[in-house]
């Protein structure tokens, strides 16, 4: 395999591991909202 496609190819890893970790931060913040919610629906 020539180094330009193994290039490619961490690039494509790299771009997919900062989606990964951009979806769970995401589902982080949408776990806090909705435990926000149940806490005013609640009180």
């Amino acid at each position: 395999m020539s180094l330009v496609r193994k290039k490619v190819i961490s690039d494509e890893q790299t771009r997919l591991a900062e989606q990964v970790s951009g979806i769970s931060v995401q589902a982080l913040e949408i776990g806090r909202l909705l435990a926000r919610l149940n806490a005013l629906a609640e009180g």
